[in-house]
């Protein structure tokens, strides 16, 4: 693994700015005071993302604020070595690349394309240019990373309401149920439905009602009037037979009388 501090002691250098590393190493980038990055481009074009000169994919750490008077938890980038070509990367910030903040990793030692060949075009370069395509396009992404935020925000919120309102629903479907059901209990009795229809049934079919008959009342014989009154319609003169006593037989004294 490669160490390379990035504007150690508030300088616009990345330290060391130029290694040498093989195919699977790892170079990390630990980030000091003020606020940079660590930004991939090419030889010809220092100072622009790799992206905007060539269209190629390039690495972008983005922006890594810290302040003067950190010193530890210092926060890191790291990239992965695939093979021995030259990489070449810069400090995005406004005017950092102009005043010669550049790395290379496998640059050339001898040559034309140099580490301090490619250091020199980047004191030279339209820093303007670089920076302003870099800035478009983070901006573009915070933007969408904002929206995305936004709407996953609404979505989760209208899901929630949404919930909250289908279990109030089966809330009030329950107790409605419940209350119907005590109303019915309360008209037909314990026995449910069938004691309330077979209650029906007998409303329906039952016979009138009989007038109460007092049995205790005395019986008074046709014609006569009640004890202790004379009894006009009645004589004991004139032909008659007194009732057949036991076997037949009459009274004597009735035979006398006649």
């Amino acid at each position: 693994d490669h160490q390379i501090l990035v504007g150690p002691g508030s300088q616009l250098v990345y330290s060391p700015s130029n290694i040498t590393a093989s195919p699977g190493d790892t170079v990390t980038f630990t980030f000091n005071a003020k606020n940079h990055t660590v930004t991939q481009s090419n030889f010809a074009e220092p100072c622009i993302p790799l992206a905007n000169s060539t269209g190629k994919a390039g690495f972008f750490s983005g922006f890594e604020p810290v302040g003067a008077n950190v010193t530890s938890g210092f926060p890191q980038f790291q990239i992965k070595v695939n093979d021995t070509n030259p990489i070449w990367g810069y400090c995005s910030q406004t005017g950092h690349c102009q005043q010669g903040m550049v790395f290379s990793i496998n640059a050339p030692s001898n040559g034309t394309n140099t580490f301090s060949a490619f250091q020199l075009l980047a004191k030279t370069s339209n820093v303007t240019k670089a920076y302003e395509a870099l800035g478009a396009a983070s901006t573009k992404n915070t933007k969408l990373k904002s929206l995305a935020k936004t709407a996953l925000i609404g979505i989760v919120a209208g899901t929630a309401v949404l919930l909250l309102l289908s279990l109030l629903l089966c809330y009030c479907c329950c107790c409605r149920n419940r209350g119907n059901r005590g109303v019915l209990s309360s008209q037909v009795g314990g026995g449910g439905l069938m004691s309330f229809g077979a209650a029906k049934y007998r409303s329906l079919n039952a016979p009138a009602p009989v007038a109460a008959v007092d049995i205790h009342v005395e019986y008074e014989p046709p014609g006569e009037k009640p004890h202790g009154e004379a009894n006009e319609s009645y004589s004991h003169e004139g032909p008659y037979d007194p009732p057949p006593l036991l076997g037949g037989q009459y009274s004597t004294a009735w035979d006398q009388h006649k």
